[in-house]
């Protein structure tokens, strides 16, 4: 029979056993950090094109200084729906990129909502009838408000 030591066995079954759990506690802290980064991530890329929103709309304010202040209103509006449209592949880009099925629904509801708003603009911009006016700046501004809220709604999100 051959003489077993039992103390390197042990040693060795301990060391084992501390190399598989710190393996295992390694992965799982990389796992975590990993995406926590990728959270961080998706939130500062959201803040940008949020920030670059409220400035759009900020712009767009149916009772704002840039629709009043120029004469060409065709022009405001058109330089509004392009910066829209640059704006609107990066937010549906962050939509389908969000894990959360709600948080996605508010990002797809702010394009719609902007949008709408900048077609209340559009309304307004090209009505002439005095008569008119005010009811489209009022629909104007309640969609305006609509396109505010919902963007509120996702900052606190973040």
């Amino acid at each position: 029979m051959v003489a077993t030591d039992w103390t390197a066995l042990g040693q060795t079954t301990i060391a084992a056993a501390a190399a598989l759990g710190g393996g295992v506690v390694g992965a799982w802290v990389q796992g975590r950090t990993q995406a926590r980064t990728e959270r961080h991530r998706r939130r500062e890329q959201a803040a940008q094109v949020l920030a670059d929103l409220a400035t759009l709309l900020e712009d767009a304010d149916p009772e704002g200084k840039l629709t009043r202040r120029h004469s060409n209103v065709d022009e405001v509006l058109r330089l509004l729906a392009d910066r829209r449209n640059v704006l609107r592949a990066r937010l549906l880009t962050l939509a389908a990129g969000q894990p959360s099925r709600p948080t996605r629904r508010l990002f797809r509801e702010l394009d719609r909502a902007v949008t709408s708003s900048l077609i209340s603009n559009w309304f307004l911009g090209m009505s002439e009838d005095a008569s008119d006016r005010e009811e489209l700046r009022d629909e104007a501004k309640r969609e305006h408000a609509r396109a505010q809220g919902i963007l509120d709604q996702l900052l606190d999100r973040l």
